[in-house]
């Protein structure tokens, strides 16, 4: 593993990102504006979850202990009573055995506060704390090297090799260089622009379990792009996972391709992707989250995994089904990735699921609060519904039924 980035060869600032002091801290907790170095400093040593980078992203907070690491969060304006309402964005960046400690902190003043996207140990930690935790998906990753080889990569080197046929190349570039090579800010905002226009959800970019798109050069993140003869066509975006201050791996946090683009060129983008990092000796390469997706029947749970609520597993399960490709494609994004890590790959893959913690028995409210901290419109999306149901017809029904009588 000697070819493992040691970050102090890193450039560029964490907090490029955005971000903001949490200066409302119990006295237990540091109330003073923390430096960059020292919030850098805990996320390149215990940020080696998939949404650790996104931490950094502008809009979220970091609730912060003395010791290092943090909590990260945004606030909303409750549904109901408009009182303040939280929304935790996965596991601390923390040393473990000060979870507790940070936890009991951050959740002493009594505000409404509900956790997404978190693992099996923080999950646990909540349920003894009263919370009903409910699954949220899970997150895939790729162990490297990887390889095109075998049968059940047969789909994907396909793809592939259609986008490489089409004349599809893909470079890495850093924003001084790919302006050299003639890929204008313009350029990216026009095709991420077609992008958007063909998604379920046109209120803008993602925020919060997404982080948005930057166009400048940021800590330790690399970004791939795609070009069919000579124009833009994709890009996609990684961002590092750490270990002890070393970059071990990568998540793709971002991936964006022009609908003008060739057949196979996501697969292209990634790949490439995937086989640089072989090539540099890292660990893994995190494909992110399915959200809400049932989860594998090759996916690793831990002895000690969090009892399930059945009512709040089923309300996010009935959203799964009636609400894809009318609020956002689960399954699409679920079969996208589970091309890559399917079962009989064994132990090339690792899926773990990811679990939503809330004070509440049911989740409606969650939803909501959560579909505003990522800038989507609820009401917008609800009065699309009847024209939605239409067009997709009675097809949802099965699954629903099934999921109410599991």
């Amino acid at each position: 593993m000697d070819n493992i980035t040691p970050i102090w060869r890193v450039a560029h600032n964490f907090l490029a990102l955005g971000g903001n002091a949490d200066v409302s801290s119990p006295s237990s907790m540091n109330t003073n504006v923390v430096t960059v170095s020292q919030d850098q400093e805990s996320l390149t040593r215990y940020g080696g979850q998939p949404l650790a980078y996104s931490t950094g992203q502008q809009g979220v907070s970091r609730f912060r202990m003395d010791s290092g690491g943090y909590l990260a969060y945004t606030t909303t304006a409750g549904v109901i009573t408009g009182k303040d309402y939280r929304l935790v964005l996965g596991d601390p960046i923390a040393d473990r055995t000060e979870w507790g400690k940070l936890l009991n902190d951050f959740l002493n003043d009594g505000t409404d506060t509900t956790f997404f996207q978190i693992g099996n140990e923080l999950a646990s930690s909540l349920q003894e704390r009263g919370f009903t935790i409910a699954r949220f998906g899970y997150e895939s990753s790729l162990r490297l090297p990887f390889s095109l080889k075998g049968k059940y990569r047969r789909d994907v080197r396909r793809m592939v090799n259609r986008a490489q046929a089409e004349g599809v190349v893909v470079l890495e570039l850093t924003a001084s260089d790919r302006r050299r090579q003639g890929i204008s800010d313009r350029d990216i905002k026009s095709m991420v622009r077609r992008w958007l226009a063909t998604r379920i959800v046109h209120d803008g970019e993602f925020r919060f379990l997404a982080r948005p798109l930057q166009l400048e050069d940021e800590f330790a993140v690399r970004k791939f792009y795609a070009l069919h003869r000579g124009e833009l066509c994709g890009i996609a975006v990684y961002d590092p996972l750490f270990r002890e201050g070393r970059v071990v791996g990568y998540t793709e946090s971002i991936a964006r391709v022009s609908p003008r683009a060739p057949k196979g060129t996501r697969d292209l983008l990634l790949c490439t992707a995937l086989s640089r990092f072989s090539e540099e000796g890292y660990e893994l390469c995190s494909l992110g989250l399915s959200p809400l997706a049932p989860v594998p029947p090759n996916a690793v749970v831990a002895a000690n995994a969090p009892r399930i609520s059945r009512l709040a597993d089923a309300l996010l399960r009935v959203i799964y089904h009636a609400l894809n490709e009318v609020a956002f494609n689960f399954k699409g994004t679920q079969f996208k990735k589970r091309r890559y890590v399917r079962p009989e790959l064994g132990d090339a893959v690792e899926i773990r699921p990811v679990y939503l913690a809330s004070p509440r028995r049911l989740s409606l409210v969650d939803a909501y609060n959560l579909a505003l901290a990522m800038g989507v419109s609820p009401w917008r999306q609800i009065l699309r519904l009847p024209a939605c149901a239409a067009r997709s017809g009675m097809r949802a029904v099965p699954a629903l039924l099934g999921t109410l009588l599991h």
